[in-house]
C-alpha cells in the first residue's frame, strides 16, 4: 500500500503532464528516427526523407543530401525507401518481408528502449526525493512507453494492412513487385479502384495507388481513362503535400495538367502544393514534368530545354529498369513537343 499511495501522491498537475507527454512525444520520434536510420542499411533500405522539426532533408539520386523547405512537423520523421542495388535480384514476397522485419524489429527495439525509461521513470518516481523532478522521472518515462506502443501498434495494422491480398495496399505490392521483376509498365493490366471492389479502402491506400495507375494508363495509351482517376484522386488530396505518397501524387497532377489537359491554373496549385521540396528535385521523372509545366503553362522554351537535358542526364540512374524505359518514353514525349513549339513559334 505504501507503494502505491507514493505513486498516487506524485505530482499529476495537468499543464506538467501535458509539457512532459510533448516532450516524451519528441523524444520517441527520435528514438524512432534514429533506430531507422541504423536498421534500414540490414534491410535493403535507405531513408530517402529526414525531417527535423522545421527543416526537411532530401536524398537525390546522386547522393548528396539537399535541404528542403518545409511547413513544421512537430517532432521528428524519416521517410524510407528500397536501396535498389542491395535489393537487386530479390523477388517482391522477399522484399516484403525485409520491409516488415525492417519496421518490426526496429519498433521491438524501440519498445525495449521506452520500457526500460517507464522503468526507470516508475522508479524515480518512487525514489528520487525531490517532488518536481521524481514527477519529471514518473510521466515522461510513462509518456514515452504509451506513445511508443502505439506507434508499434500503427505499424502492425499498417503491415497487415499492406500485405492483405484483399486490400488496396496489397494490390500496390504487387503492382510495384512486377515493376521491380521488369515487367513494362504497360503491361502491368491495373484496374481503377472503383472496379477492385475491396472494402474500406484507405486515403493513403488511395494516393499510393494513383500514380502507379496513371502511370499504366499512361504507358498503354489508355488516356480516356484518366480524367476519372484524376477526379477521384484530387477528392483526396490535402491543401499541402508533405509526404512521398502525397508529393508522388501531386507531381502526377502536374504532369497531366501540363501535357495530357492543360490547365494553368491547376498546374500551378498541384505544383505548389509540393513546395520547395519539388522545386529543387533534380530527379529525371520531375525534370520531364518540369518541362513540360514550363513549356505548356509559361511558353518558356529555354526552362523547357534546361529540364529536357537534366532529365536525359539523370534517366540512366533513375529506378528500375521499366520505369526508366517509361521514362525515357516520356522524355521523347517532351522532346517532341519542345521541337514543335519552336517550329510554331
Amino acid at each position: 500500500m505504501e507503494t502505491v499511495r507514493s505513486i498516487m501522491d506524485i505530482d499529476s498537475n495537468p499543464w506538467l503532464v501535458l509539457f512532459l507527454a510533448l516532450f516524451a512525444f519528441i523524444l520517441g520520434s527520435g528514438i524512432t528516427t534514429v533506430l531507422g536510420l541504423v536498421f534500414a542499411p540490414m534491410f535493403c533500405s535507405k531513408a530517402k526523407r529526414i525531417r527535423i522539426f522545421g527543416l526537411t532533408l532530401e536524398k537525390q539520386s546522386d547522393g548528396k543530401w539537399e535541404k528542403r523547405d518545409a511547413k513544421f512537423y512537430f517532432g521528428f520523421a524519416a521517410e524510407f525507401t528500397f536501396d535498389l542495388k542491395k535489393a537487386e535480384g530479390l523477388s517482391q514476397e522477399q522484399l516484403a518481408a525485409k520491409e516488415s522485419l525492417f519496421l518490426i524489429i526496429s519498433g521491438l527495439v524501440s519498445l525495449l528502449i521506452t520500457g526500460s525509461c517507464a522503468a526507470l521513470g516508475v522508479l524515480g518516481g518512487l525514489c528520487i526525493e525531490s517532488d518536481f523532478l521524481a514527477s519529471v522521472a514518473y510521466w515522461t518515462g510513462i509518456a514515452l512507453f504509451i506513445f511508443d506502443i502505439v506507434r508499434f501498434g500503427i505499424r502492425l495494422f499498417l503491415i497487415l494492412r499492406v500485405n492483405a491480398q484483399n486490400s488496396l495496399g496489397g494490390y500496390v505490392q504487387t503492382a510495384l513487385g512486377k515493376i521491380r521483376a521488369g515487367v513494362p509498365m504497360a503491361q502491368l493490366d491495373l484496374k481503377p479502384v472503383m472496379d477492385l471492389d475491396f472494402k474500406k479502402v484507405m486515403r493513403a491506400e488511395k494516393i499510393m495507388y494513383f500514380p502507379i495507375y496513371f502511370t499504366y494508363l499512361d504507358a498503354s495509351g489508355q488516356y480516356d481513362l484518366m480524367a476519372a482517376a484524376v477526379g477521384d484522386i484530387e477528392n483526396e488530396m490535402r491543401p499541402a503535400a508533405t509526404t512521398g505518397p502525397e508529393m508522388m501524387a501531386a507531381a502526377t497532377l502536374v504532369y497531366y495538367y501540363s501535357y495530357h489537359y492543360v490547365d494553368v491554373r491547376k498546374a500551378k496549385e498541384y505544383y505548389h502544393r509540393m513546395g520547395d521540396t519539388f522545386e529543387k528535385d533534380k530527379d529525371a521523372n520531375v525534370m520531364r514534368i518540369k518541362g513540360f509545366y514550363n513549356l505548356n503553362c509559361f511558353g518558356d522554351v529555354n526552362s523547357a530545354i534546361n529540364c529536357l537535358n537534366a532529365a536525359k542526364a539523370s534517366v540512366d540512374s533513375f529506378s528500375s529498369g521499366s520505369e526508366r524505359e517509361y521514362e525515357r518514353t516520356c522524355i521523347a514525349k517532351l522532346e517532341a513537343a519542345i521541337n514543335r513549339f519552336m517550329e510554331q513559334g
